[in-house]
């Protein structure tokens, strides 16, 4: 079976800590890795081909 990929997707969020415990789990379910961290924000990547999740304080 194939499944597609998200090449880049951002979602903001009005609280990053609560959005990071609450999505992290499926990106890691979904293929992605934690990847970067900086004051608002946080990224998963999937794989060297760069998909890309984002959450974004709003």
């Amino acid at each position: 079976m194939s499944r597609g990929a998200l090449h880049h997707v951002e979602l903001w969020v009005p609280d990053l800590a609560r959005a990071a415990r609450s999505w992290g789990w499926l990106f890691g379910e979904l293929g992605y890795a934690p990847y970067q961290q900086w004051p608002a924000g946080r990224s998963w990547m999937a794989d060297q081909d760069g998909y890309e999740v984002e959450l974004v304080a709003d």
